[in-house]
């Protein structure tokens, strides 16, 4: 393939996600228009987790913690400014998944129920200065989450100094991941019997503790996959 072609190519599939660049958003909505309505219950699920695991999971291979991620950013985008074209940031551009999902931290807790966020409550007005200040750090190139970090910190007074390191002991690096793998293994098997008695109840008292639960064995998962 000659190298012109390739170039055309290349500025062929650009052009495709530039004009996608924002799908996250809609797939966000619907997800969260299907859980506000109950539209899941159409489908024969009585609980938005069971649509999720056996419908959104295994037909469309989008994970509990990912699908959850993308409400926030669905809720989170209409509250952030049109990012305006740039020299070098392409005919159309936007904001990516990374970048909206760094505004959650600033979206406040619900005073009724603290481990939930508020997006009600998320101003306009601070995402406006926020992503002003992410421009500036973007320096005319697309506004990535990398920016947006940078001035969600600088906003909130967060400083990310490295700390003076002290000298780490020398470990033997197989041992060590040796014995991860050995406490890995044992808390799974503890873990599998206690979920199959406890999973249910669990989801009906406490389902955030069971989110939560959810998103570090995704996390773990996500690292593994690294």
């Amino acid at each position: 393939m000659g190298t012109e072609i390739r170039k055309q190519r290349l500025r062929t599939l650009e052009k495709e996600i530039r004009d996608n660049f924002e799908s996250f958003v809609r797939t966000g909505n619907a997800l969260m228009t299907i859980r506000d309505e109950g539209l899941y219950e159409e489908a024969g699920y009585d609980k938005w987790s069971h649509y999720l695991d056996k419908r959104v999971g295994l037909e469309f291979g989008i994970e509990k913690t990912q699908a959850k991620r993308l409400i926030q950013c669905a809720e989170i985008r209409p509250k952030l400014p049109k990012l305006n074209s740039s020299p070098r940031g392409g005919s159309k551009p936007g904001w990516t998944f990374r970048a909206v999902k760094e505004f959650a931290r600033m979206v406040p807790q619900c005073e009724a129920e603290p481990r939930k966020k508020d997006y009600a409550a998320f101003s306009k007005v601070d995402a406006k200065r926020v992503a002003k200040a992410a421009v500036k750090y973007a320096d005319g190139t697309p506004v990535n989450s990398s920016h947006v970090r940078k001035a969600i910190d600088a906003d909130l007074g967060v400083s990310r100094k490295p700390k003076a390191q002290v000298a780490a002991p020398k470990i033997d690096a197989k041992d060590y991941l040796r014995r991860k793998t050995d406490t890995i293994k044992g808390i799974t098997e503890n873990i599998t019997g206690f979920l199959a008695t406890y999973w249910t109840q669990l989801e009906k008292d406490d389902p955030q503790l069971v989110k939560d639960f959810a998103t570090a064995c995704s996390d773990l998962a996500e690292l593994m996959a690294e």
